[in-house]
């Protein structure tokens, strides 16, 4: 429960497919949702059944470890859990939370001005504006700041707050409730650090749908860099709302998904996330944009090149997924706590030569942001 209590983000996070995680290898791997189009008419449509999933790889193992003297197991219970299990719980609570705000690279919808901390509680509402053109589902909604925007908006949020249960409030960085979003404050929030992109980049040949690469040119620099997480738009390629397909204002957001460094002013065959659709041929129920980004099209990054930005993140529930295995037990004394999705390993042995004990504790874990188009970051 010391490990639980101390997640910010592990705690507002997708958690149910812990349960599913039953000596399966390393993978566990998550159907989506299909979706359909809606036909005019009374004659029948068919439609192609397209499903599609995503991996979820238990990659990350930390622990901590500790050792004491048998002297020291004269201690009382209570004692020994303050001085040692919960300063290690927090340890590994915090290294898991890292690792959920490192997702933030997979996450392509971005509002914020890069470089500058938000200030205002209209800068938060524009990340849930873009959930909500982005047909994101109002409930379990979160937002997680980083301590500078927090302060800086904090006379907003005094006015706003709804009042929660004692429980609820006390809760590690829980900050209170905003029109139905949950607010926390950590200081895991990651920093970005853009490429070196500056110039009028241009789309380097037209995009066919499907396409989840893009190739770039006319920068300044001779041999400029994209970076994973860079976020940029093209111009004429807008949004569509994704339950009904309509047009909207608002070009559409992609982000690089790997570092890349180019030449001769250009960078073939950048990563890229969501892949691009536009409607047409079987794969149209995923269409993202209006049109696809054509050869000459202007491109914008978000930000400034070689510009440090803090990644604040207004999510859904199920954008971001937290799954913790439990890790076999070795032939030494060992126990393993589990409840609600979360498993520790203890794993204890004596040290006769200085008359210690030692103490080691381990999570194994994977992260992933399964669905970011239920995600938005607000940088500053």
């Amino acid at each position: 429960m010391h490990l639980k209590n101390n997640l910010v983000m592990g705690s507002t996070v997708h958690r149910d497919y812990s349960s599913e995680y039953k000596k399966i290898g390393d993978k566990l791997t998550i159907r989506k949702p299909v979706r359909f189009k809606v036909s005019d008419g009374k004659t029948r449509v068919p439609q192609d059944v397209l499903e599609s999933s995503t991996d979820i790889t238990m990659d990350q193992q930390k622990h901590v470890s500790w050792s004491f003297s048998s002297k020291d197991l004269t201690l009382t219970i209570e004692d020994y859990a303050e001085r040692y299990i919960k300063p290690a719980m927090i340890s590994l609570a915090n290294a898991v939370d890292v690792a959920l705000h490192g997702l933030y690279p997979q996450i392509f919808n971005c509002v914020g001005i890069p470089g500058t901390i938000p200030t205002t509680i209209a800068q938060l509402e524009a990340a849930t504006e873009l959930l909500d053109i982005c047909s994101v589902p109002e409930e379990d909604r979160c937002a997680v700041l980083d301590p500078r925007a927090y302060k800086r908006m904090l006379p907003d949020l005094r006015k706003l707050f709804i009042p929660r249960t004692i429980e609820s409030v006390l809760r590690r960085g829980h900050m209170g409730d905003i029109d139905g979003l949950s607010v926390y404050r950590s200081q895991n929030v990651q920093t970005h650090t853009s490429g070196d992109y500056a110039g009028a980049v241009q789309v380097n040949g037209a995009l066919t749908t499907g396409a989840d690469t893009i190739s770039l040119k006319t920068f300044t620099q001779a041999a400029p860099t994209v970076k994973a997480g860079d976020v940029f738009t093209v111009a004429a390629s807008n949004r569509v709302n994704a339950v009904t397909y309509a047009n909207q204002p608002e070009l559409m957001q992609f982000v690089v998904e790997a570092d890349k460094t180019g030449a001769a002013n250009a960078i073939a065959n950048v990563d890229i996330a969501p892949v691009v659709y536009d409607g047409s041929g079987a794969t149209g129920v995923w269409q993202n944009v209006s049109a696809m980004p054509a050869n000459n099209a202007l491109v914008t990054f978000h930000g400034a090149d070689n510009q440090d930005s803090l990644q604040n993140l207004v999510f859904h529930k199920n954008a971001l997924a937290l799954v913790i295995a439990p890790l076999e037990m070795p032939d030494e004394w060992g126990y393993t706590a589990q409840a609600d999705g979360f498993a520790v390993r203890i794993v204890k042995q004596y040290d006769i030569d200085e008359d210690d004990e030692v103490i080691r504790c381990d999570v194994l874990f994977g992260v992933k942001a399964i669905y970011p188009e239920l995600a938005c970051r607000l940088t500053g």
